[in-house]
């Protein structure tokens, strides 16, 4: 079993830190199921981070990590996304790589903000 992390330590990595957070309590592996729900999972941790008040340094710490462990496209796959709060989704395009594919970003943000509106995509 993982022990604890020391929370007033110092994280040394990217990976030091996800281990500290999922990675430490997630299945061996990014296969089928297993990786889809450890980004969700550190999606919804992202969440909770942006929406407390004041909101901590830990949420910019975590957004690197998500963005330095998944892939972009993975990140925007989840369905998780589209739930965020409004602080999380702001976090979360603070990361340059996000925004490596300008259209797919566009396409994404109003994905996400008609989820949040509850309105639904225009048909064709």
């Amino acid at each position: 079993t993982p022990s604890a992390p020391d929370p007033g330590a110092p994280i040394g990595s990217a990976t030091a830190a996800f281990d500290a957070g999922l990675g430490s309590t997630a299945p061996a592996g990014r296969g089928s199921g297993g990786a889809h729900n450890l980004i969700d999972d550190a999606l919804r941790c992202l969440d909770r981070l942006c929406t407390l008040e004041p909101q901590p340094a830990a949420a910019t710490t975590w957004r690197k990590v998500l963005l330095d462990v998944f892939s972009v496209e993975e990140i925007f796959s989840s369905p998780v996304l589209f739930g965020l709060s409004h602080a999380a989704a702001r976090e979360l395009l603070l990361g340059d790589s996000v925004h490596a594919d300008p259209g797919r970003v566009w396409e994404v943000c109003l994905a996400w903000a008609r989820a949040v509106a509850g309105v639904a995509a225009p048909t064709s």
